[in-house]
């Protein structure tokens, strides 16, 4: 038995105990003392194992789905929201207080851009090189 049931089996692993059914098929006098390990409880368990991962595959085909529509969901109230920023600096100006309620900076409260000074060096070069 395996120490960790919790990860998945390599396809190697799946492939082996694959074989190893289908070699009790040949072997028509194979009688287990344990009955769970008979040809046919071992093919319940293998058509119990296609149709959990034929779930799965649909449950991942779905999940891309609805992330996929999430997503889409997302940009679009986001740029609905973006337009309605747009709208109100349209609406009310530049310079309205209501620009803070959708998170607009008043053009009076931006800092104007500075001049940057020229330094000189004390060396007696004018700094062009």
């Amino acid at each position: 038995m395996a120490k960790n049931q919790n990860r998945r089996l390599s396809p190697k692993k799946l492939l082996d105990a694959r074989r190893i059914i289908e070699g009790l098929e040949h072997l028509p006098g194979f009688i287990p003392l344990n009955k769970q390990y008979s040809l046919q409880e071992l093919r319940e368990l293998v058509n119990g194992m296609e149709q959990a991962r034929d779930v799965e595959r649909k449950d991942d085909i779905a999940a891309k789905n609805s992330r996929g529509m999430a997503i889409a969901s997302e940009w679009r109230v986001y740029n609905a929201a973006l337009g309605t920023r747009s709208n109100v600096v349209a609406q009310y100006g530049r310079d309205a207080d209501e620009l803070r309620l959708v998170g607009v900076k008043k053009e009076s409260e931006r800092r104007s851009p500075k001049r940057h000074m020229e330094t000189k060096s004390g060396n007696g070069q004018d700094g062009n090189g």
